[in-house]
């Protein structure tokens, strides 16, 4: 498919082509170390749990339902594992 007629039929889907072009440009000119493997990783290990609550959040949206209880889940899941680390004396 052509790459205008996707963009002229979903205008807010190329600003946020551009705008994450123009993100990604701004970081890789600012640092040289941007495009190192380490970068990659770290940045995918970031939105590891993003990706994961998205994906659950897809499925409830799929069947035709919305939970909006998913944020605090995840939050109240990090904050449990937290405190079970503290706990056990798991290095910080």
């Amino acid at each position: 498919m052509n790459v205008k007629k996707i963009f002229s039929k979903d205008p807010d889907l190329a600003f946020a082509v551009i705008l994450s072009v123009l993100v990604f440009s701004i970081f890789a000119f600012s640092n040289p170390l941007f495009f190192t493997l380490n970068t990659g990783f770290a940045i995918m290990e970031r939105f590891a749990v993003l990706g994961l609550v998205g994906l659950a959040l897809t499925l409830c949206i799929i069947a035709g339902e919305i939970d909006l209880s998913i944020g605090s889940n995840a939050a109240l899941a990090a904050v449990i594992v937290v405190r079970f680390a503290d706990d056990l004396g798991a290095p910080t």
